[in-house]
């Protein structure tokens, strides 16, 4: 079983979230803002590559990770590293309009 949640927002960010943080945010209402769900990296990775014309190389490891700490805060990790806490009140409104 997979332990993470793969997800493209309306705006074309992706995102590969864990199960722990997952279980804070609405499926429902994402999907209603414009997320789209994707059953694998794989297959995220594939419609990633296939809208902007990239190799598998220039996309792989490049999508945004969300965790949860051990207290339960909401962490983005970029692709380089770098670990911020998102302290939006609405995660979901976060994510669905995340833009760089």
């Amino acid at each position: 079983m997979n332990a993470f949640i793969f997800l493209i927002n309306e705006h074309g960010h992706y995102f590969q979230i864990s199960k722990q943080a997952w279980s804070q945010f609405d499926t429902d209402y994402l999907l209603r803002a414009g997320c789209e769900l994707y059953p694998s990296k794989d297959a995220m990775y594939q419609w990633v590559m296939s809208r902007d014309q990239l190799a598998l190389d220039e996309v792989d490891g490049t999508e945004i990770l969300i965790i949860a700490d051990d207290k339960g805060v909401i962490v983005e990790v970029s692709h380089s590293g770098q670990r911020t806490e998102v302290d939006d009140q609405d995660i979901n409104d976060w994510l669905a309009a995340y833009k760089l």
